[in-house]
């Protein structure tokens, strides 16, 4: 038996789809659950507990159970067998669910649970891996099943066989070695090559329902992201799809969010205070702008900046642009007037968890992806271009520039920045 912990995600519902996925499928089945608050939706529960805590980065837990053929454990043993070994991990008292797969041509076992328990508390996971082989030397003689391969009867070949693990078994030398030549092994992976794991974001979904436990989910996620001032959580917030109101009642901020349509943009919902929801809220969003103004990340600007450089290069269009960004885990948001130019870019890498106006990268901001848009993309110009003097359009960019820091100032510069100075002296 060969039993592998896989990598932590930052979601629960990645490998909890994985797996229900297979089941709808009729590919895999639930064999057991425990500590689960609603058999029928049983993702709730496992979002429940990754909500406690908003330190736990990766809060997914996703192991493999691979027997051999040698191992027969019936389905009673087999979830014995995992509740013993989840106890033994750690997990005894947290939500698990086992899933039986048959998709392949051996039966093999997924369990799926959470690295955060019910106080809101990391569960320890150094050297999991390592615990988990020396629970299995104990419990291997209890169940009856070898660990790996070492209980796999070793093949006696005859001196002159020959074999592959990718192909049959031959007699003749030169059989054998023609066989290699008409299938020869893959070709190495370069050493610069590199591969992104793609990220799953939570994203609002007006036909989920339950309108207010999606915005308090978004807002969670949200924080775990690094951002410096109102518009750029506001632009965070948009990627999610949703509206952010941020506004300032005498020197106290307000906020209230709003999900949005996919498919226009506009909002679907009234919206909701932050002070109807039990996430954080204004003062914790101000907090986390400070922090992320005191804990700038280079390697975070560099990537953006190399990501970028990229995707221009391979786009002819605003929605290629879109596409290969999306491919490194980075979102761009784009703001045009009414003549339909360009006037704000900001980017989201949720690999680095970082947001980046385009004031902040250089090279790409709104004016830079005008002309993009304009000479690399081939875009119609706007209506009024032609009759737009250069004058009038160094005007117009004063003016929205004008509008646009004054938006940014009601809490940024009056609030924000008097919160950290500390009160006025009388």
């Amino acid at each position: 038996m060969v039993v592998k912990i896989e990598k932590a995600s930052e979601h629960c519902e990645t490998c909890f789809h994985y797996n229900q996925n297979k089941v709808e499928a009729g590919k895999a089945s639930v064999l057991y659950m425990a500590n689960i608050d609603d058999p029928n939706d049983p993702l709730a529960t496992l979002e429940r507990y990754e909500r406690a805590s908003r330190r736990c980065q990766l809060p997914s837990f996703h192991m493999s159970i691979n027997p051999s053929d040698t191992d027969r454990l019936t389905d009673e043993q087999m979830v014995e067998f995992v509740k013993e070994l989840m106890a033994g991990l750690g997990y005894g008292d947290q939500p698990v669910i086992l899933y039986k797969h048959n998709d392949i041509d051996r039966i093999h076992y997924h369990v799926v649970s959470v690295r955060v328990d019910a106080n809101g508390k990391k569960i320890k996971d150094s050297n999991e891996q390592r615990r988990c082989q020396a629970l299995m030397k104990k419990l291997a003689k209890k169940y009856g099943f070898t660990i790996g391969r070492e209980g796999k009867e070793k093949e006696e070949l005859d001196d002159k066989a020959f074999t592959s693990k990718a192909g049959p078994q031959f007699l003749d030398p030169e059989a054998f070695e023609q066989w290699l030549k008409d299938n020869p092994p893959p070709e190495p992976v370069p050493e610069d090559a590199v591969f992104i794991e793609k990220v799953i974001v939570k994203k609002f979904n007006p036909k989920k329902g339950d309108y207010k436990l999606q915005i308090e989910q978004l807002v969670e996620q949200a924080l775990k992201y690094n951002f410096t001032n109102v518009e750029q959580f506001k632009a965070l917030m948009k990627t999610f799809r949703v509206k952010v109101d941020f506004r300032r009642v005498g020197l106290n901020p307000y906020v209230t969010y709003a999900g949005t349509n996919p498919k226009n943009g506009k909002p679907c919902m009234e919206p909701i205070s932050d002070k109807k929801l039990k996430v954080p809220g204004s003062e914790d969003i101000l907090s986390q702008m400070e922090k992320s103004q005191q804990n700038r990340n280079p390697e975070a600007k560099k990537r953006l900046l190399n990501a970028l450089n990229i995707a221009l290069n391979h786009s002819d269009s605003e929605a290629s642009m879109r596409k290969n960004l999306a491919k490194m885990n980075i979102s761009m948001t784009i703001t045009k007037n009414k003549e339909g130019r360009i006037t704000e870019v900001t980017y989201v890498d949720h690999q680095t968890r970082s947001v980046f106006t385009d004031g902040q990268v250089k090279g790409f901001g709104a004016a830079e992806m005008e002309r993009a848009r304009m000479e690399r993309w081939g875009e119609a110009p706007p209506k009024d271009e032609k009759k737009t003097s250069p004058a009038a359009e160094v005007l117009d960019e004063l003016l929205d520039g004008m509008e646009h820091q004054k938006d940014r100032s009601y809490i940024d510069d009056v609030y924000f920045r008097r919160r950290r100075r500390g009160p006025r002296r009388s």
